[in-house]
C-alpha cells in the first residue's frame, strides 16, 4: 500500500527535478525553488521564503459502501511568490504582473505533477489564484486528488 508520506515525498521530488519549473523560477525569481511539506499556521511562509510550493495533506476517511478498487488521497498544493510589478503602459489598463506570474508558476507545477507516477493518477485538480488580500505576495493553489489502485496480492509503487 502506498502511504501519504510516499505520495508527498514523490511529489516534492518530481517538482524539484522538473527542468521547466526550475528554469522558470531561476529566470523570473532569481532564486531557487523551495518545496515545503506541511505548514505552520502560526508562522506561514512570507516574502523571504518566495518562491515556495507547499504540499499539505488532507485527512482521508472511508465511507460505508465505498468502492475499494482504489483509494483516493487529497493533497493541497499552494505556491507563493512576491511580485510587485504593475504594468500601466496601456491607457486605462493596470495589470498586476504577479497574477500572470502566479498562473505561469501554477501551470508549471501542474504540468510537472502530471508526470508524477505511472501507477497512480491525479483525477482532479481544483485550481485558483488569490492576488488580492496579500499583494504583493501572490498565492495560488490547487487541490489534487490522487487515486491509488487497491490491488489484492500486488504491490503498487510510485
Amino acid at each position: 500500500m502506498i502511504t501519504l508520506e510516499q505520495i508527498l515525498d514523490k511529489m516534492a521530488e518530481v517538482l524539484l527535478a522538473n527542468v521547466a519549473l526550475r528554469t522558470w523560477i531561476e529566470e523570473n525569481c532569481q532564486r531557487e525553488l523551495t518545496i515545503q511539506i506541511g505548514e505552520d499556521g502560526a508562522n506561514p511562509a512570507g516574502a523571504e521564503d518566495c518562491p515556495i510550493v507547499i504540499l499539505t495533506p488532507w485527512p482521508r476517511g472511508t465511507e460505508l459502501g465505498e468502492d475499494i478498487s482504489e483509494r483516493q488521497y487529497r493533497v493541497e498544493i499552494d505556491w507563493l511568490l512576491h511580485d510587485d510589478r504593475i504594468d500601466t503602459r496601456t491607457h486605462n489598463l493596470k495589470v498586476y504582473q504577479g497574477v500572470y506570474a502566479a498562473d505561469q508558476l501554477g501551470q508549471l507545477v501542474y504540468a510537472a505533477l502530471l508526470e508524477f507516477s505511472n501507477s497512480v493518477t491525479i483525477s482532479k485538480a481544483d485550481y485558483g489564484i488569490d492576488a488580492v488580500l496579500t499583494w504583493p505576495l501572490i498565492a495560488g493553489g490547487m487541490t489534487v486528488f490522487v487515486n491509488v489502485p487497491n490491488l489484492i496480492g500486488a504491490e503498487v509503487t510510485l
